[in-house]
């Protein structure tokens, strides 16, 4: 896939950001190769913190990133400080089924759930839970 078209600003705001910049150069370079630009017009409400220029990336390439970066996983963790009402809205699920499902993978041996982060215990497990959803 060609790499996104974004404008000088938006690879200069993705490039300086406290999250993107953390990663290692083969994360940022696999991810801006294989991502796509969608851009949302002004005004409209994707989350509570407004975005307007979204990279958006297949679930494929998104679970092989899993696999072959580790690092992703703590970034993904570091990057979502969300609120569970946040992190339904950007899914398009009720805060309820979220915490649901938290609790399921929690019961799983997935991952354990704690007031302010999710601990992933078993990284194999919670791919092998995400490959069969």
């Amino acid at each position: 896939m060609a790499a996104p078209a974004l404008t000088i600003e938006e690879q200069h705001n993705i490039d300086n950001g406290s999250w993107f910049a953390k990663l290692s150069a083969l994360l940022r370079r696999d991810i801006l190769d294989r991502s796509t630009v969608r851009r949302a017009r002004d005004g409209a409400q994707l989350g509570t913190r407004g975005a307007t220029t979204l990279l958006m990336v297949g679930r494929s390439d998104f679970r092989q990133w899993l696999a072959t970066h580790v690092e992703l996983y703590d970034a993904l963790l570091r990057g979502l400080a969300l609120a569970q009402e946040d992190l339904s809205q950007l899914l398009g699920a009720s805060r309820q089924r979220v915490n649901q499902e938290h609790k399921a993978l929690e019961r799983q041996g997935a991952l354990r759930v704690e007031p302010t982060r999710l601990v992933i215990l078993a990284r194999d497990k919670l791919l092998a839970l995400s490959e069969s959803a």
